[in-house]
């Protein structure tokens, strides 16, 4: 006789800032901004919610068009700025694959109480490899400066929001190359493109070539702005998330499981 209860709902969270909050080396103030949403997770899986997390890795419309150069409105043509020695591999996914990838993985059950991390291997590649991809594009070799890691750090602290914000988060990823710097195991993860493999997901050299040479297009430069300006009051919201607002939360979900018990007679909650 089969004992098990049917799942009733099953929540997705995209982790919007990319990386995996339980397996990075982030400074602040982005630590604490990953440490919040690591306290959301436990939460979760104390209520004994179904879930999955996604973790979209970076943006390739928010990197790649300017290679993240202070202030740019255009690709680098004559000098490029590399945070760190440029060595670090990180995954840069097309928003539109990022979409596809999240839509499939929602109610697949081999995705349940696991972390989907879209990595797809074409799309690991260091700053160094992405400003040789550039370099050949324009058929020239840039003047690079390279930014040392204390630099950086000190950049971060001396910096208002959201640029420290961003600062750190870039230095997560570009630096401490924390989107490939760990496997996924089976005990907590699977990867997006092995589980879907009939997605035919952008490369990094594609997304690459679809920017104009010498002046962002409109689509492009609304992405880059819209994370720099849009995210200011989110990412000021969630550094102020504490320890009590998740326990609060984790009330008001068991208030909620009980609410059903004595409607229902069944927990929401994995059986």
């Amino acid at each position: 006789m089969n004992d098990k209860k049917p799942i009733e709902f099953w929540i997705s969270i995209s982790e919007k800032f990319g990386i995996d909050v339980d397996r990075n080396h982030a400074v602040e103030p982005a630590k604490s901004t990953f440490g919040g949403k690591s306290q959301l997770r436990r939460a979760i899986e104390a209520a004994g919610i179904p879930h999955t997390y996604l973790v979209s890795n970076a943006f390739a419309g928010y990197f790649l068009p300017t290679l993240v150069q202070p202030g740019a409105s255009a690709p680098p043509r004559d000098k490029v700025v590399i945070l760190g020695d440029g060595n670090a591999k990180a995954v840069f996914n097309e928003e539109h694959d990022i979409g596809t990838f999240t839509i499939k993985s929602v109610d697949d059950p081999r995705t349940l109480n696991k972390i989907v991390y879209i990595r797809p291997p074409k799309n690991a590649a260091s700053f160094n490899e992405i400003v040789a991809i550039r370099e050949k594009k324009i058929g020239k070799t840039l003047e690079k400066e390279y930014v040392p890691e204390e630099q950086l750090l000190k950049q971060i602290q001396e910096s208002p929001i959201p640029v420290n914000v961003i600062l750190s988060i870039n230095h997560a990823i570009l630096v401490k190359g924390d989107t490939t710097n760990f496997e996924i195991e089976p005990s907590f993860g699977v990867e997006a493109s092995e589980l879907y493999p009939e997605v035919k997901y952008t490369t990094v050299p594609e997304e690459y070539s679809l920017e104009e040479d010498d002046d962002l297009d409109g689509k492009a430069l609304r992405k880059a702005l819209v994370f720099f300006h849009g995210e200011k009051r989110k990412a000021e919201q969630m550094l102020h998330l504490t320890t009590e607002k998740v326990d609060e939360d984790h009330h008001l979900i068991a208030a909620s499981d009980a609410n059903n018990v004595r409607k229902t007679g069944h927990s929401t909650r994995k059986r």
